[in-house]
């Protein structure tokens, strides 16, 4: 059996696809000490450095069940690490879903005014007599003959 850990893949992906190829070939007559010693001798750098930290020296100094369990409890860990973490994600997306619907809705009140509220083209404003509701400024009347006379204030 040959076991590669794949670049960007953590530590309990790998661990799990190698449980998969184990069950995948149930008849192999590979012991639990050299199953652990092929899936850690495929892990990256990185890996191999935090398990021998984690024992506080090298795994190779430990058993088949110490290394198994050490394995497990990381995959373990990193697993809650990861689901942790995608919750709170998932809060955050729901945030922002609430965020685009807000948007969403801002953008259909506009298109709404637009469509049954016309806009009204002001080119002049014109006054209107407060008095007579006529077409002056307030105040000030029209005659027959056109000429602007002053009413009283």
């Amino acid at each position: 059996m040959n076991f590669q850990q794949h670049d960007q893949e953590s530590l309990y992906e790998a661990y799990e696809r190698f449980k998969l190829l184990k069950r995948k070939y149930p008849n192999h007559i590979i012991d639990d000490m050299e199953q652990m010693q092929i899936f850690t001798g495929g892990k990256k750098m990185q890996h191999m450095m935090l398990l021998d930290a984690s024992v506080g020296g090298s795994i190779k100094n430990k058993t088949d069940e110490e290394v198994k369990e050490l394995i497990e409890q990381m995959c373990q860990n990193e697993y809650n690490t990861t689901n942790e973490r995608c919750t709170k994600m998932a809060g955050m997306v729901d945030i922002d879903n609430e965020t685009a619907y807000k948007v969403e809705i801002e953008l259909l009140r506009r298109k709404l005014a637009e469509k049954f509220l016309p806009q009204a083209n002001v080119s002049k404003v014109q006054e209107v007599c407060d008095f007579c509701h006529e077409n002056h400024p307030s105040g000030q009347k029209m005659d027959s003959l056109g000429l602007l006379l002053l009413e009283l204030l």
